[in-house]
């Protein structure tokens, strides 16, 4: 995309499909993210990636059935794959405070099938963008239906770049689990109670 397109004119067919997971109430864009670093200084200033409706042709999905009907949202039970879009579907994935509902901690499993699952929904070069709390944070523990921690440092396991260090005293191998379906970790916030993170696809070799 470039700002000679006119982002607040963009046709609906002109738009970046985008997948918004556990959608419920609130559907605004709260990990404000630019892949174009022309924009990166004036994000959250009115930047054309600041909000959905100026770049997106937004999809919801939620596991709520009143959620679903209430916005006419794609019902999703994350912990059950697949899931119910296509391959190469969307241009970005957007997750906040859900995938800590899923999976259980230690299930190396459940884990790597559900980025697995993200990979092949997303466009190639396509961008996950997720937050979920912070590992050490109250919220993390304290909530009762809170599932796993995902800590800033297990998103490495998903580069490749992690995998170049295999048989140095501390790396485990999970290349099976993953099978070539490789994420570029390009941004990272942490705060006190949460943590942001950025993921892109990157595209399968021939």
């Amino acid at each position: 995309m470039s700002d000679r397109v006119g982002y607040r004119e963009l046709r609906d067919d002109m738009k970046l499909d985008v997948l918004l997971l556990g959608c419920g109430n609130m559907h605004d864009k709260r990990i404000v993210f630019s892949p174009e670093k022309e924009f990166q200084d004036v994000l959250g200033k009115g930047s054309p990636w600041d909000k959905f409706e100026q770049y997106a042709r937004l999809h919801l999905s939620d596991f709520d059935e009143e959620i679903v009907d209430k916005y006419d949202a794609t019902w999703c039970d994350l912990e059950d794959f697949p899931y119910p879009w296509e391959d190469e579907m969307f241009d970005e994935i957007h997750a906040y405070e859900v995938l800590e509902h899923q999976g259980r901690q230690g299930d190396g499993d459940f884990f790597f099938g559900q980025f697995n699952e993200f990979w092949r929904i997303l466009k190639p070069g396509g961008y996950f963008c997720l937050s979920v709390p912070m590992w050490d944070a109250e919220v993390a523990w304290g909530v009762p239906d809170h599932k796993r921690v995902l800590p800033p440092g297990i998103f490495g396991f998903l580069t490749e770049d992690y995998y170049d260090n295999i048989g140095k005293p501390g790396y485990g191998d999970y290349r099976s689990y993953l099978q070539g379906r490789y994420w570029i970790a390009v941004a990272k916030h942490e705060t006190e109670d949460q943590l942001h993170v950025v993921l892109r696809k990157v595209p399968a070799r021939v």
